[in-house]
């Protein structure tokens, strides 16, 4: 019985990865070409049951992973890879792949959570855990397209050659003009602010979204130590000692 239950789960997770093959490209061609209408959709999502949501395109949270994922893999073709021999908060994050698309999964859901915030308190509503996931799950879809251009991007840009660094640089300017266009549409058409208060609102956003993710890398130096690497660390001269 239990070999038909993990039969029938194996059955099922290759049923719904082959659905990725799918459901990616279309939920990412919709985002790309329909921010604003995508993000209502999302909204619009809640008020179904949770085994109903999101029939026709990827979980929003998925989505974010699965894009994180195919930008890392772009990486590794590219033999973009990070140096291993590390300690510290570097290894923490730069220390295996997994660890690494954990960070920039933490990383990217930042943004997300901060503009997330700021619609629940310009809505007026109640923040809960249930008020806070609908405006979270309608920005990870733009926060997943965003999150895999700048990691292309940085890839890119990493990539020696006046060239590649000027691309990958461009292809990180596009991400972030068009990741705070459309937050700026979203708060003018769907919550009604005025341009001002848009622009200030993004920033606000975007300044704590940096502000903590900066706070988390403190405390991770302050728990786990520098960055180096005391085998690769230059060695100290002993003082010169004295004759007599």
């Amino acid at each position: 019985m239990d070999f038909l239950k993990i039969l029938r789960s194996i059955e099922d997770f290759l049923y719904e990865a082959m659905t990725w093959v799918i459901f990616y490209p279309r939920t990412l061609w919709q985002v790309i070409r329909r921010p604003l209408a995508t993000m209502s959709y999302s909204d619009a999502e809640q008020a179904k049951p949770e085994e109903q949501q999101y029939r026709e395109t990827l979980n929003p949270l998925l989505f974010l992973l699965l894009s994180l994922l195919i930008a890392h893999g772009v990486e590794l073709a590219a033999n973009d890879v990070l140096p291993r021999n590390l300690r510290g908060v570097a290894a923490v994050i730069f220390g295996s792949d997994l660890t690494l698309l954990i960070s920039r999964a933490v990383v990217f859901s930042v943004f997300p959570l901060m503009f997330a915030l700021a619609h629940i308190r310009l809505t007026g509503a109640a923040l809960n855990r249930d008020t806070l996931r609908g405006p979270f799950l309608a920005q990870c879809f733009i926060g997943a397209v965003f999150a895999m251009a700048v990691s292309l991007g940085g890839s890119i840009g990493r990539t020696p050659g006046v060239e590649t660094t000027v691309v990958g640089l461009a292809t990180v300017a596009v991400a972030v003009a068009w990741y705070v266009t459309v937050q700026y549409l979203w708060l003018i058409q769907h919550l009604h602010v005025s341009p001002g208060r848009a622009v200030g609102e993004i920033a606000i956003g975007a300044l704590r979204a940096i502000g903590l993710l900066l706070l988390a890398f403190i405390v991770l130096v302050a728990v786990n130590g520098d960055l180096t690497d005391p085998d690769t660390a230059s060695p100290v001269a002993p003082p010169p000692t004295l004759r007599p």
